[in-house]
């Protein structure tokens, strides 16, 4: 998994060579904790994925990218949408500000 910060978005990215279905899983985890998720499958994969999961990354808004094995090219396959996910009656603002506050009080 890759996670990175672009303006005020937090992006992960699951990268596999193969088990669309374990990584399937392992985003929606992450949509708990960021606000764009992608799967990444090599070019060769993709296709696959993209046939047998197209109606789920669509439902759930998780992103696919393919990735030319030799050139290194990274197409994006599926936009991700923004994640809208809370986890029971907590946003994921409220978890980081939570967070923040456990954390701070742990260093005093």
């Amino acid at each position: 998994m890759v996670v990175f910060q672009k303006n005020n978005d937090i992006i992960a990215i699951e990268l596999k060579l193969a088990d669309w279905k374990k990584a399937l899983v392992q985003a929606q985890n992450y949509q708990l904790a960021t606000d764009f998720v992608y799967l990444a499958f090599p070019s060769s994969k993709s296709p696959l994925v993209l046939k047998k999961a197209r109606n789920i990354l669509d439902k759930k808004g998780i992103g696919l990218l393919s990735i030319d094995e030799k050139t290194k090219e990274i197409n994006e396959v599926v936009p991700a949408k923004k994640t809208v996910c809370s986890f029971g009656r907590l946003s994921k603002k409220e978890i980081i500000t939570q967070k923040k506050k456990w954390y701070q009080q742990k260093r005093l």
